[in-house]
């Protein structure tokens, strides 16, 4: 499970709620980030394992996916330079920046 995760997915709402909220009739989203910098392609099946078994079990349960993409200002760069992410200093290494899904270390 990825450490960017609290108490991993599968844990993050106890199936109860989940059921009750189906059986009330009402939707739940759950918001996710792909391509996060350290993901591995291990993290990424796990995900969609645990994506397809919520959503065959749960009806009332979407998801929407959203592609990793690192934005001037944004909280986490002290962690991304961590992991070795480069931190373009103008607008033209902004401009370079490969696109959203591709950043590598």
């Amino acid at each position: 499970m990825r450490k960017n995760c609290v108490n991993g997915y599968k844990h993050a709402i106890p199936k109860p709620i989940l059921l009750a909220h189906n059986v009330a009739g009402i939707r739940v989203t759950f918001n996710l980030i792909f391509g996060y910098p350290g993901e591995t392609q291990s993290d990424r099946e796990e995900t969609f394992r645990t994506m397809s078994e919520v959503a065959r079990e749960f009806p009332n349960v979407s998801f929407s996916p959203n592609v990793f993409t690192p934005y001037p200002g944004i909280p986490i760069w002290p962690q991304l330079r961590e992991l070795g992410v480069h931190e373009p200093q103008s607008l033209k290494e902004w401009a370079e920046l490969p696109q959203p899904g591709m950043l590598r270390p």
